[in-house]
């Protein structure tokens, strides 16, 4: 992907410019031959086009075409940037946020995560998040290096209201990043079921699962501290959100624990029970549309093309969430077979339902 902004005029310069300079004109002494310069002419003519239109010459080969359409069109060229419009994402992820402002990142956030599960790029989903982006680049080593702004000096350390937001998104990176991994060792048809290209993200594999536990209870504990500031339906509604992270990544560890049928369902069943709170208090979210931007997708290593985001209604994400946990829950149940008939007519009854 080009990661430039150039003009039609600029870029008509250039050209001629390198030109000149590779293939310089040759020495023409022939009485029938008048060789006249059109430079003036043609950058003339360049500054006729608007930003993005093209001249096609009709002996232009299918290559040419498709190669000169990926500079400069919106559609095809990530570096492309409209007039007054700045390249990078300008959002400030250390700007202090109120609680509504956070429920709604993390629902967005959840709309997002659901949408990978349904089939669509990160590139279109989780990666559009400038919080996502800020903990995943550089690759933390650590979970102290996991912070929305690297620095020492840094505020947002200390702001609680980032310190929850920055707990989930380590809690669904891991979280991904499980599942991730998980289905690269299934049969499954990338692009067509799942993509599992992570665009030079690792999705927080070096950090370990532990510690990510601490950092979430640790938020929970901020939430105590903050009963006299933010109201109770709020602060509930913070909880069950980190909670929820907690229990899919005690989830996605069930195989662990398939030696233990209860042990390896627990996660499935307190899932289930916190999913009411989690929809309760969505009305109480504020959105925030600018903490997610298409502009990161220059950041990623790919050769597609700038896609728009995957939006996902909440109450479309919501009833995917609360499947997954239900059949989650259910499925489990493969654990209790006591002999082949019986795992044949339990895999059936799950392929009836369509729970796998």
């Amino acid at each position: 992907m080009a990661d430039y902004a150039v003009g039609p005029e600029e870029l008509a310069r250039l050209s001629l410019a390198q030109d000149a300079e590779q293939f310089p004109p040759p020495a023409i002494h022939s009485p029938g031959v008048i060789p006249v310069d059109i430079t003036t002419k043609f950058a003339d003519a360049v500054k006729t086009l608007e930003p993005g239109e093209l001249v096609k010459d009709g002996f232009f080969t299918l290559f040419e075409s498709v190669s000169a359409l990926e500079i400069m069109d919106p559609k095809m060229d990530s570096g492309c940037v409209a007039p007054g419009e700045k390249f990078e994402e300008e959002y400030d992820v250390s700007r202090r946020l109120l609680p509504e402002e956070v429920l709604g990142i993390i629902d967005e956030l959840i709309c997002h995560e659901i949408s990978w599960h349904l089939g669509y790029p990160l590139s279109q989903t989780l990666f559009t998040s400038v919080y996502v982006e800020a903990l995943s680049m550089p690759d933390p080593v650590n979970i102290s290096e996991a912070q929305f702004v690297r620095s020492s000096k840094s505020e947002n350390k200390t702001e609680p209201m980032l310190q929850i937001l920055r707990a989930y998104c380590l809690g669904m990176l891991k979280g991904c990043s499980y599942v991730n991994e998980r289905i690269k060792l299934e049969h499954y048809y990338e692009e067509e079921d799942f993509v599992t290209n992570t665009y030079n993200r690792t999705l927080l594999r070096r950090l370990s699962t532990r510690n990510i536990h601490s950092a979430l209870h640790e938020a929970e504990g901020l939430l105590d501290l903050l009963k006299e500031d933010v109201p109770e339906e709020i602060l509930q509604g913070l909880s069950a959100r980190l909670r929820l992270r907690r229990i899919f990544l005690d989830a996605a560890e069930s195989p662990e624990n398939k030696g233990d049928f209860a042990k390896a369902q627990a996660p499935w069943i307190e899932g289930v029970g916190i999913l009411q709170v989690i929809e309760k208090t969505h009305a109480l979210a504020k959105d925030v549309d600018e903490a997610f931007s298409a502009k990161l997708q220059r950041k990623l290593a790919s050769t597609m093309p700038p896609r728009p985001i995957v939006k996902l209604d909440f109450k479309a994400a919501f009833s995917h969430l609360s499947r997954m946990f239900e059949d989650g829950r259910e499925v489990i149940n493969v654990l209790k077979y006591t002999d082949s008939q019986c795992l044949l007519v339990i895999i059936v009854t799950l392929r009836t339902y369509d729970f796998i």
